[in-house]
This record gives C-alpha cells, structure tokens and sequence, in this order.
C-alpha cells in the first residue's frame, strides 16, 4: 500500500509540476484590472499551493514510513515502543504513533 501511495503522489506531483508550466496565474496576475481580479488571482495561486503543500507533506510521510519498513521499525510507535494497532495502521499507515500517544500528543499540542 506505502509503495502504491507513493508512486501515485510522486506522479501526482509530476503532473502538478507540469501542469504549473502551462498555468494561467501568471497570465491571469499579468491581466488584473481591480482589486477583485488580484484577489482571485491570489486566491488560486493559494489554493494550488496549499494542495502542493499537503501532497509534499503526504509524500514525505510515505516516505518516513517506507523507510521504517525498511529498518524493521514499521508499526511501532515512535513515543512509547508498543506495537501501532493493525486497524490504524490499514486505517493510516504512515501512523507513527499508536493511537493513545497520537491523541496525548495533539492534547498537548491543543493546550499550548
């Protein structure tokens, strides 16, 4: 599943790349005439890198996971050592946390 998911961000990335060649943003930035046009204009750009963003973050946790595989580490948790439940890791297998460090992390993290 790792290796599917990955080969299929990294073509997803090659095509994002390919397709930015060929954008209209820079035309459509070039053709601003108001301040709603330059907002739109912002808007798309935003939006496209938010999603290349969230792809390069998956990506680099396929990655993290693959590598984990690689080393006998895959499927334990990164904060504690106990085994990550199989359920979460068909669920999420880039998971490097089980399911109670996950959801004491986040806690933390809300808190601060």
């Amino acid at each position: 599943m790792l290796k599917a998911r990955y080969a299929a961000l990294r073509e997803t990335m090659h095509e994002a790349l390919a397709e930015s060649e060929d954008d209209d943003h820079s035309t459509l930035a070039g053709r601003v005439h108001d301040t709603k046009d330059q907002s739109l204009s912002d808007l798309l750009f935003g939006v496209d890198l938010a999603i290349v963003n969230m792809h390069l973050g998956e990506l680099a946790d396929t990655e993290a996971a693959l590598e984990r595989l690689a080393n006998g580490d895959f499927g334990r948790c990164a904060d504690c050592g106990d085994d990550i439940d199989a359920n979460r890791l068909l669920a999420y297998p880039t998971a490097r946390r089980c399911l109670g460090c996950q959801e004491a992390r986040e806690a933390r993290e809300h808190t601060r």
